[in-house]
């Protein structure tokens, strides 16, 4: 699964976040509430917390776990990242 997308994403410095009831609650810093509430989802946050990943290893790494195409993980991840930058979870670094 070659890409010419080189960034890397990463959770954003400063936020606080808490596992719970299967559920991952965090409080950006302009002081909202989001929740992450699939378990797919909470997956990604999870391996975001430990390291900075590129989009592809963040595929990879879902493929490993759950049954999905690489195609409809991608978009779906991509998605997710976008979402997750605009409302201030995420970082990404060109």
């Amino acid at each position: 699964m070659a890409s010419t997308d080189n960034r890397v994403y990463s959770l954003t410095y400063g936020i606080a976040y808490q596992r719970a009831a299967g559920e991952v609650f965090v409080v950006t810093a302009d002081n909202r509430l989001h929740d992450i509430r699939d378990n797919v989802g909470i997956f990604l946050f999870l391996l975001l917390e430990q390291n900075a990943l590129s989009l592809d290893n963040l595929v990879e790494r879902c493929m490993e776990q759950f049954e999905v195409e690489p195609a409809v993980a991608k978009i779906q991840i991509q998605s997710f990242l976008d979402e997750g930058v605009e409302k201030g979870l995420f970082r990404v670094f060109p």
